[in-house]
């Protein structure tokens, strides 16, 4: 399995910390302040998602080089990459936890702005909806990818299973892990995008001033 990707972080404009004196500026990144605090768990579970699908990609390779006769290591190591996965169950729902409370934090509806400036805000906003659908397309295929993975695990640990079986399993779990990157490189996509949308909006806006 390739590794899970991690999203750049929002507005370069906002990380930069730039400070703006006009009234809408100002309204429209502390909403933006509070979306990129919401997803602070998303971002900080990354790097323990690659730990965890490293080490079981791993101990998966020493599982295939083992004979079926070699019941204990087989099981230990079996034991080992369901903990793993399940370790990864945590880290998806604290990442979705956090992206739902990014969406909720999304809210430009109470800004108090003319009509232009409503505009500009309308262009983040579609841009934010169109990241966050594209993250729960891929949270769904996670969750189908993980499902898949946990059913692996478990008709590995019995006696009777047939290699057979096994490797049609392989495939569906390779063939849903190719479908979960496409959606991380598309959520990466759409989260560069964002930025893009979001750094143009202020840049129109200290142009007007």
């Amino acid at each position: 399995m390739k590794k899970w990707i991690g999203i750049v972080s929002v507005s370069t404009l906002l990380l930069s910390g730039c400070t703006f004196g006009d009234s809408s500026e100002q309204q429209i990144s502390e909403v933006l302040q509070q979306m990129h605090t919401a997803e602070e768990d998303y971002r900080s579970v990354q790097d323990d998602m690659n730990a965890a699908e490293q080490k079981e990609y791993t101990l998966f390779e020493e599982v295939l080089s083992l004979e079926q006769e070699q019941t204990e290591e087989l099981t230990t190591k079996i034991d080992e990459m369901k903990a793993s996965l399940n370790e990864r169950k945590e880290l998806v729902a604290t990442e979705k936890e956090s992206m739902d409370s990014a969406l909720a934090a999304s809210d430009f509806s109470e800004l108090e702005v003319d009509q232009d400036v409503q505009a500009l805000i309308d262009q983040i906003d579609a841009a934010y909806d169109a990241r966050y659908a594209t993250y729960e397309n891929l949270y769904t295929n996670y969750e189908s990818l993980l499902t898949l993975q946990e059913t692996m695990y478990d008709e590995m640990l019995g006696e009777e299973v047939s290699i057979e079986t096994i490797r049609e399993l392989v495939q569906q779990v390779n063939a849903q892990n190719d479908q979960v990157q496409q959606l991380v490189t598309e959520m990466n996509e759409q989260t560069e995008e964002f930025n893009r949308v979001t750094d143009e909006v202020f840049e129109t806006l200290q142009q007007e001033e």
